[in-house]
């Protein structure tokens, strides 16, 4: 009788043991966004012959600064839904012109900037 309940007590240990590590699988995975925070607002808030001040207050800081060309500044944006859902990337590029912003070439309509062809 007693090592029935050996058996049986050791059956059930293991049992709730593999139950409780099977939950160790599946975790809660959050939302993804990296990169600049680019909304069409902040977009539309930027006007032609911004200086680069004026410009990095509105947006924040680039992600990207190319060393060769600092007159340049790229900001993008990812988002990675947690659970399906199509990937987001969106792509920004401020060009300047002795220190002052002239043109634009992203996903975004700017409302007051000039758009720079690919």
């Amino acid at each position: 009788m007693r090592l029935l309940a050996l058996k049986v007590g050791g059956f059930l240990i293991l049992s709730l043991c593999c139950l409780f590590l099977s939950g160790c699988l599946y975790y809660y995975k959050n939302d993804l966004c990296e990169g600049n925070n680019v909304t069409q607002a902040k977009i539309d808030s930027l006007r032609p012959y911004m200086t680069k001040k004026q410009v990095q207050k509105v947006m924040g800081t680039p992600v990207l600064l190319q060393s060769l060309n600092l007159n340049r500044w790229d900001f993008i944006y990812i988002f990675r839904p947690r659970i399906g859902g199509p990937h987001v990337i969106k792509l920004c590029t401020l060009y300047f012109v002795e220190g002052r912003l002239c043109y634009y070439k992203g996903d975004w309509t700017p409302a007051h900037l000039s758009y720079m062809p690919q």
